[in-house]
């Protein structure tokens, strides 16, 4: 049986957590962004107490979120990683708050805590399997549902999905967080090697708007 629990935003280093009944449990988490995720649904043991979860509860609700939207947990090479790490940065801007701050780079949207956070995740595999003990929240798989769609579309553009994912992330950065116009999302996109980019920008742009994340 799964109940949901609520994970709300509070004293930094502190998560409220209220159970079934509606009562509150305050617990001790390692840092405020362990739980900026919203709502988790949690497995109840056969007491009726809620299950504590051993895994950290950014690591779980990180994996949660890339199953969600369909990306796997692979780290061995630079699309796998990439994919991760663009997929991640379009769930955030979907709605699903994990906590994680991306700037430009070479490959587009990057952060560094999500690459810690990967490769701390990968060697959980011991805990990985108390994944299946949880679900995201019904309100946050609903805002993921678009653009996990859209995800899953990378033939749009006749490209294979990690380069897919970066020409979405680097779009929408480059409009929303850079705020440039299109001729400026252009130039960067040339100045930054990714020519290869330009011809599709009008179709990510599409894409962008399906998942419900348009430029403006």
């Amino acid at each position: 049986m799964l109940k949901y629990v609520h994970l709300v935003r509070g004293t930094p280093g502190v998560a409220a957590i209220r159970n079934g009944c509606g009562s509150r449990v305050r617990t001790r988490m390692r840092s405020f962004h362990e739980v900026a995720m919203g709502v988790v649904s949690a497995g109840v043991g056969q007491t009726g107490r809620r299950v504590v979860p051993q895994m950290d509860t950014r690591l779980l609700v990180l994996q949660l979120v890339l199953n969600e939207v369909g990306v796997p947990l692979k780290i061995n090479s630079l699309e796998d990683r990439k994919a991760i790490q663009k997929c991640v940065y379009l769930a955030q801007r979907a709605g699903a708050d994990l906590g994680y701050r991306f700037g430009w780079y070479q490959y587009g949207p990057y952060s560094a805590a999500l690459t810690r956070d990967y490769f701390a995740l990968v060697s959980a595999r011991g805990e990985r399997g108390e994944v299946e003990q949880y679900a995201l929240a019904p309100a946050v798989r609903k805002k993921l549902e678009p653009l996990s769609k859209v995800i899953g579309s990378p033939t749009e553009a006749g490209m294979k999905r990690p380069e897919w994912l970066e020409l979405l992330a680097s779009v929408d950065f480059l409009q929303v967080v850079s705020k440039l116009p299109k001729e400026r999302v252009v130039e960067t996109l040339n100045r930054s090697g990714k020519e290869r980019f330009v011809p599709s920008v009008d179709t990510a742009e599409q894409a962008l708007a399906k998942a419900g994340l348009p430029a403006a």
